[in-house]
């Protein structure tokens, strides 16, 4: 897995565009109907999953599969971001060396890094095909939404996560101001965070699902719901 700190990303930064043909178990999914998928029944996340599939914000796999489970690399992780949010552009794409114009997620790359959600990796690049670090994925979050914490980021982390140590420096305000904000959410313990660990399809839609109720876009879960006790921050159980 390819490592960079928040530093080499931002000075990075710097266009947007997209890259070559992807293999099978790469393309974007499609649109599953209904909102229920066949191995999602039971699993942690599914409220938060099935909410974003009625808001057709995620989507299935041809054989009405989900995958959970499976990590979610960049270029995805952009695309979900397009379709979650509706964010003004604060700077102007001019495209990556490693996204072609005809890659199946070079508009939402492109969007992705001009509202600030995203952005670019060492060597004027994007990396679309490179698996996303939970971290990368709240910083991307926390910069995207202009969330701030309301409290010193260590303190605030300290008393959350028990595995705050973990968390890379130049993450640690955007977590703080993530954790704030109700927007991360930790299974199967809502202490620890494993920020260095993969995302994966069904934690990424837990965190654009939280990301979208502090917006004000999507309603919270049922207070019943068993899928709220993985929700970290103030309000947490």
């Amino acid at each position: 897995m390819l490592n960079f700190s928040h530093r080499s990303l931002g000075s990075a930064a710097v266009l947007m565009g997209i890259t070559a043909v992807v293999p099978l178990t790469a393309i974007a999914p499609v649109s599953a109907q209904p909102a229920y998928f066949a191995d999602t029944s039971s699993y942690w996340a599914q409220p938060f999953i099935q909410a974003l599939a009625k808001k057709r914000v995620i989507s299935g796999f041809p054989d009405g599969t989900f995958k959970p489970n499976q990590p979610v690399d960049r270029a995805e992780f952009a695309a979900m971001i397009q379709k979650a949010f509706n964010q003004k552009p604060i700077r102007q794409s001019g495209g990556f060396r490693d996204v072609p114009q005809d890659y199946w997620a070079a508009s939402a790359i492109e969007e992705a890094y001009e509202t600030g959600f995203m952005v670019g990796l060492p060597g004027n690049s994007f990396f679309p095909n490179v698996k996303i670090p939970k971290t990368q994925a709240l910083v991307a979050l926390a910069s995207g939404l202009g969330l701030t914490s309301g409290s010193t980021p260590a303190t605030n982390l300290n008393n959350y996560y028990t595995d705050a140590a973990q968390i890379p420096a130049y993450a640690r305000n955007n977590i703080a101001a993530a954790t704030n904000a109700n927007i991360v959410v930790n299974y199967p313990n809502v202490k620890v965070l494993n920020p260095t660990e993969l995302l994966t399809r069904g934690e990424a839609a837990a965190l654009l699902h939280q990301a979208l109720v502090k917006q004000g876009a999507m309603p919270p879960l049922a207070s019943n719901a068993r899928a709220t006790q993985y929700i970290a921050g103030p309000t947490a159980k």
